[in-house]
């Protein structure tokens, strides 16, 4: 049985910006109508929906430009399959669907109303409105573009409209305090009975994913978005224009200039785009102090502010959640908009309280403590618990063996 939502677009309008003389509240009010009663979309029809999609608004023109996709083909069946379903009160889940009970949503028609307003609010804030099939088309002075299709994006869709579709179904992060391992090498093995695992994607299998999320664990999707690692397979697709000096702790990266916005917001976004096509729950972006480290280009922490707050949006388009990684004094002007937080030693280093605002805002802590260090960790669990914060010991490696505060 398929429930038509009943949308109260007025409400839904209110707050939402204008660009030029197109008013963004205008776009979502066409999606929301095609959703209701689209020409042509009754039970067994197809309606005819072009997507429009808002490019940059430059300082020398003060309009916002709408561009057309034409020629989809969307009945309201497609519009549950891709995600923007509406439950029905008496409908369980069946075997074969995902179960997560503590990412539950619980009002979906909420959801869809959250996900539109960010999305049109993204549109109204100057240079990160342009899009990121733009930008892919800008891509054409590197060795080769980004292939988003071959992540499920791109392929039926524009990479927009993927975007756009993926997002509405707003997830949540385990609560504080729920236990996590962190696997960056060797044979990974999820431990029994964690809430959250964090693996790097080249390293795991869509399948292995698939398992954790019918468990109902929270899946982390690591992604280094201050480095370049020279291992990995897009690695020919970034200009050494904005391929700074080596990493001293890491010989095999090099540091990436964070302000470019022709090349790297696109390879990031592909990269997200695999975790998404992965099944991973979110995104763990590493290296975010790229600012404060020697890499060759003259970055400031607004610079760093600027790039996270860029990648956040990404993800958050995607349906991906996304989190802090390690720079606590960035922790006031991340915690309303990342979704967790992910420290390195905060304990022996002194400075898990700089992370607290997360547990205030109900987002949890994840922190992993070192082997390779003098630590008491039993006293550091003690903490841990009256804090709720998710404390763990593993080697500098990050490989399967832990220690768990649980």
């Amino acid at each position: 049985m398929t429930v038509k939502p009943s949308l109260n677009v007025p409400h839904l309008m209110r707050g939402l910006p204008k660009i030029g003389p197109f008013a963004v509240p205008d776009l979502i009010r066409d999606l929301l109508r095609l959703f209701q009663k689209g020409p042509g979309s009754g039970p067994g029809q197809r309606a005819n929906a072009a997507l429009p999609i808002v490019n940059q608004t430059t300082p020398q023109s003060r309009h916002g430009v709408l561009h057309l996709y034409h020629g989809l083909q969307l009945e309201h069946g497609d519009i549950y399959r891709y995600g923007i379903g509406f439950a029905v009160a008496s409908r369980t889940a069946s075997s074969g669907q995902r179960r997560h009970p503590h990412r539950k949503i619980q009002n979906p028609q909420a959801g869809l109303f959250r996900g539109l307003r960010n999305l049109a609010r993204g549109f109204g804030t100057g240079e990160k409105t342009e899009t990121l099939a733009a930008r892919l088309e800008k891509r054409s002075d590197c060795k080769a573009k980004p292939n988003v299709g071959r992540f499920g994006y791109g392929s039926l869709f524009p990479v927009t409209f993927a975007l756009l579709f993926s997002a509405l179904p707003a997830l949540a992060a385990p609560t504080p305090g729920s236990d996590w391992d962190w696997q960056l090498s060797g044979t990974v093995t999820p431990p029994e009975g964690v809430r959250v695992f964090d693996a790097d994607p080249d390293d795991v299998t869509k399948e292995q994913i698939a398992a954790l999320n019918r468990d109902g664990v929270y899946t982390i999707c690591y992604v280094s978005v201050g480095t370049l690692e020279n291992w990995r397979d897009d690695v020919d697709h970034f200009p050494p224009t904005i391929v700074g000096n080596r990493y001293e702790d890491w010989p095999d990266e090099n540091f990436l200039d964070i302000r470019d916005r022709s090349h790297l917001p696109a390879l990031m976004a592909e990269r997200f785009a695999r975790c998404k096509a992965m099944g991973f729950d979110a995104v763990e972006p590493d290296n975010m102090d790229v600012y404060a480290n020697d890499s060759g280009f003259p970055l400031t922490r607004e610079d760093g502010l600027r790039y996270i707050k860029l990648l956040a949006t990404t993800a958050h388009m995607m349906g991906l959640e996304i989190g802090q990684k390690n720079v606590p004094e960035l922790t006031d002007d991340l915690v309303r908009t990342m979704d967790f937080v992910i420290t390195e030693s905060c304990y022996q280093d002194g400075w898990c309280t700089q992370v607290l605002p997360y547990i205030r805002y109900g987002k949890p802590v994840f922190d992993a403590e070192y082997t390779d260090r003098d630590i008491d960790f039993e006293n550091a669990c003690r903490r841990a618990r009256k804090s709720l914060i998710s404390v763990i010991l593993k080697d500098r490696d990050l490989g399967p063996a832990r220690q768990s505060c649980r």
